[in-house]
């Protein structure tokens, strides 16, 4: 039996069915008594209010699963390539380990993976694109992180010459931080101010957006998430962008705690993290393996955790299941309001 098939044995409810049970739960009081007011002073129902599930994330199965090799550890062409065969559909790797493994990559196909580079100074744009074989950069997807006080407009070199590129603020928004919200806002603005950006992400080839570092609290990386592609949207268009720009690009990252005892638990604590801001509607996720002698076996393990999500949690259909649900639309609101408090 297929999911198709599945899904349609299973009982359905409408809206009817549900106003009833609410009635019920009442006991006489108007349904009106349980709408949100939303900032704007306007009122709406506590149920989904917009055009149902609607698809969210950037990859095939809702999201690209990436496979992160920080400068702490011996990065080796064998670990890139080992991570690709068992299900990452993108790589993270700073820029001075890329320059080093790169003659051994002759098996990669860039043209069908994600290439996030840290630590790439724009002087290194030149020997960066080198490392590419012509023939696969316009097919490859290229995540850049910007440093502090540096601008897109630094890069025009690879945006010539690769198929897309995704700049990410400096700033990191932590779910629960809203003074991370905060500077995420003000490194947008400073982007949008600088000579000639509007130009720039006006191109299709060019994204803008930020790396999320997730937490376990479902609600809170549904509502942070949803308040910054708020902040996003209406950013753009104060800056008088008359097209709207693509959805910002958000990054999900999930680290080992310090206080995380063990590896077992970490992986409980990560599994949990990552279905949070799977549900949210991050873009891409990755898991950082816990510190470990055996980096294989600690990166596959990590690895594994999105594999089963995507296939056996089924959080692989790119649906979201809260789009337009008053809680999340009323929560995410106060929050932008609270950091754009002139919106």
């Amino acid at each position: 039996m297929n999911f198709t098939e599945l899904f349609a044995k299973l009982p359905t409810s409408s809206f009817q069915d549900w106003e009833a049970a609410a009635r019920a739960q009442l006991k006489g009081k108007p349904l009106e008594s349980i709408n949100i007011s939303l900032g704007d002073g306007s009122e709406v129902a506590p149920y989904a209010i917009g055009n149902g599930a609607g698809i969210v994330g950037g990859g095939s199965q809702g999201w690209f699963q990436f496979s992160s090799f920080s400068s702490d550890i011996d990065v080796s062409a064998d670990l890139l390539l080992d991570a690709l065969n068992g299900g990452a559909q993108g790589l993270e790797i700073s820029f001075q380990d890329f320059a080093k493994i790169a003659p051994q990559l002759n098996e990669v196909r860039f043209d069908f993976i994600s290439l996030k580079i840290n630590n790439l100074k724009p002087n290194d744009q030149d020997e960066l694109i080198t490392m590419i074989p012509a023939s696969q950069r316009k097919g490859a997807k290229l995540l850049v992180a910007l440093f502090d006080g540096g601008n897109i407009t630094d890069y025009q070199r690879i945006v010539d010459e690769f198929s897309e590129v995704i700049f990410l603020l400096s700033p990191k928004l932590h779910i629960g931080d809203l003074q991370s919200l905060r500077l995420v806002f003000e490194g947008m603005k400073s982007q949008l101010s600088a000579d000639d950006s509007l130009r720039f992400l006006a191109s299709d080839k060019v994204a803008l957006g930020c790396e999320v570092m997730l937490s376990a609290d479902y609600t809170s990386n549904i509502t942070y998430i949803h308040a910054l592609r708020l902040l996003f949207a209406n950013t753009f268009n104060s800056f008088g962008m008359e097209q709207p720009l693509p959805r910002p690009y958000l990054f999900g990252r999930i680290v080992p705690e310090k206080e995380v005892e063990s590896h077992e638990v970490y992986l409980i604590d990560a599994t949990a993290k990552a279905v949070a801001g799977i549900s949210g509607g991050i873009d891409a996720l990755t898991i950082e393996a816990y510190p470990s002698t055996d980096v294989l076996v600690a990166a596959r393990r990590v690895r594994n955790i999105q594999n089963v999500l995507a296939i056996e949690g089924l959080l692989g259909i790119p649906l979201s299941a809260v789009k337009g649900a008053a809680y999340f639309e009323a929560t995410a609101k106060a929050l932008m309001s609270s950091v754009w408090p002139d919106y």
